[in-house]
């Protein structure tokens, strides 16, 4: 009687063999999304930004940075001092936010962005405030 030359139990090794593999190297490259022994946190928060308007535009930056990887990233904006904020709508995986002055209106405006990992841990900036002076 002709034996197929795998049997299922070796197949089963196999797979288990392979899939502790996996695991292992999935470890070893900080993937896997259930080691949530390291935390994640802001490694840079992003800072204040001071520009003085000249009548023409004025380019600003804020930037962020953490400790793992980027699942989702979202930058808000707050018009009045911190009491409400709103979605700049700039969601996807990136921690900086550009945009350009063209007004002193913006004077005040502060901003915070709001991080996920792909442990589904989320984080969110302290404020900063955009100050926009006026040229003398």
């Amino acid at each position: 009687m002709n034996k197929p030359p795998h049997s299922l139990a070796s197949r089963r090794v196999a797979l288990l063999s392979l899939l502790a593999g996996a695991s292992t190297l999935l470890a070893a490259c900080g993937g896997g999304g259930d080691d949530k022994s390291t935390p994640f946190v802001f490694t840079k928060q992003p800072s204040n930004v001071t520009v003085t308007y000249r009548g023409s535009a004025v380019g600003v930056d804020f930037e962020a940075a953490v400790s793992d990887s980027v699942k989702t990233a979202e930058w808000f904006e707050s018009r009045d001092g911190g009491t409400t904020w709103t979605s700049l709508g700039y969601t996807g995986n990136s921690l900086a936010l550009g945009f350009f002055v063209t007004s002193t209106a913006l004077n005040g405006y502060q901003y915070k962005i709001k991080v996920s990992n792909y442990d589904d841990q989320f984080i969110t900036s302290n404020p900063v405030t955009l100050t926009v002076l006026t040229a003398a």
